[in-house]
């Protein structure tokens, strides 16, 4: 009953005015174009005239690219009694703030009270939300998932906390489980930079692509310089790291130290100059794989770095689409279903097509078709 009350205190009020986005729609573009038709009003949900959504991408990073040179870091998993003392030693030093996303479980460990209360204490730093026990919400209830927010926040209140950031496990979650953190007070954090740290870590340095498909080949034994290129390819935004590994904690005066030689600023997660849409629960409506995207700006590479938009007419249309050869595929709450096919010999990740596309006149350019198994847009001008 908690729950529906919280959901139903959504629904009933707007979100802030422009005036949190600098008085005006420059944070979408001035209309409509820059969102490819999805309403970006005062109003959740965002949905297309085909009923899908586009404001529940539990990894979406809410603020486009380009950041302006801010970076905000930002740790999960925490805290631990070895790591987590090393890495806020290491972002005193540098004067360097970050956001902490503790799992409720790890910080319930009474040999990290004392840790939480000088955390709590120092300005510099941020607490906020990564679930009780770090399990994938997708495979529970969203009264569960609710449940998991509700508890940490619990603990967290202990140490006078309420926090404002709610980060998915995982970066999976769902469109009502989305709505339940937002209820909660809280806005979904999803990131631009992801460091790859805990595979790095895994593998002593080097990060195998049998361990995780999302580090380029010229990165696998640099997770500095992986960090480093995607935070000039994006100008800025917020970098995921997990202070549980000691890597981490050795690699992390680095990143700083390269990135303001790089002309970076480091600000919190509530700054509303780096992350309007972020802090007034407003995210960019990212395409995800096979939606429609503006081919001349192509965003696709903000949700999943080795994605393209792929054009589809001459006018500058275009659909998201992420090679699949080696990795899966991956669907997003609130759109059809994404799936791997082959489309004259190339194995792609496209969409379904279904009602949340209008059969895929979402999509200009694309045409239903079967392949595979499946009926899915594929765009027209593709051998068959």
């Amino acid at each position: 009953m908690l729950l529906l009350h919280l959901l139903a205190c959504l629904a009933d009020g707007p979100l802030p005015d422009d005036t949190a986005l600098g008085g005006d729609d420059t944070a979408t573009g001035g209309d409509d174009t820059a969102t490819g038709g999805v309403d970006t009003g005062d109003t959740l949900p965002y949905t297309d005239a085909w009923g899908a959504r586009y404001d529940c991408g539990a990894m979406d990073p809410a603020d486009p690219a380009p950041l302006g040179g801010k970076v905000a870091l930002t740790f999960d998993d925490g805290p631990t009694a070895d790591v987590t003392p090393r890495v806020l030693e290491v972002l005193r030093r540098h004067e360097v703030p970050a956001t902490f996303f503790y799992v409720g479980g790890n910080a319930a460990d009474l040999a990290v009270d004392a840790l939480i209360e000088d955390v709590v204490a120092d300005p510099l730093f941020t607490i906020a939300n990564h679930t009780w026990d770090h399990v994938d919400l997708l495979g529970v209830s969203t009264e569960d998932a609710a449940d998991q927010m509700a508890a940490t926040n619990a603990l967290l209140a202990e140490y006078g906390v309420q926090p404002s950031f709610f980060r998915f496990p995982y970066g999976e979650g769902t469109c009502a489980q989305v709505d339940a953190a937002r209820a909660l007070g809280m806005h979904v954090t999803g990131w631009h930079i992801d460091t790859a740290d805990w595979c790095y870590a895994m593998g002593e340095g080097w990060c195998d692509p049998g361990s995780y498909w999302r580090v380029p080949d010229e990165w696998r034994d640099d997770m500095v310089g992986h960090t480093l290129d995607q935070l000039v390819e994006s100008d800025g935004g917020m970098v995921l790291f997990h202070d549980v590994w000691d890597f981490t904690a050795n690699e992390l005066e680095q990143v700083i130290l390269e990135a303001k030689a790089l002309g970076f600023t480091f600000v919190h997660l509530d700054d509303l100059g780096a992350f309007p849409r972020l802090n007034a629960d407003r995210p960019y409506p990212f395409p995800w794989m096979g939606q429609a995207c503006p081919a001349d700006e192509d965003p696709c590479w903000q949700v999943e770095n080795f994605s393209w938009c792929e054009p589809t007419t001459d006018a500058g249309d275009g659909i998201c689409v992420l090679p699949c050869a080696s990795q899966p595929c991956f669907s997003r709450d609130g759109a059809e279903a994404s799936r791997c096919v082959t489309v004259g010999g190339d194995a792609v990740c496209i969409s379904e097509a279904g009602p949340r596309n209008g059969d895929c006149e979402a999509m200009p350019g694309t045409e239903p078709r079967d392949v595979d198994g499946s009926r899915m847009c594929v765009p027209v001008d593709w051998e068959r």
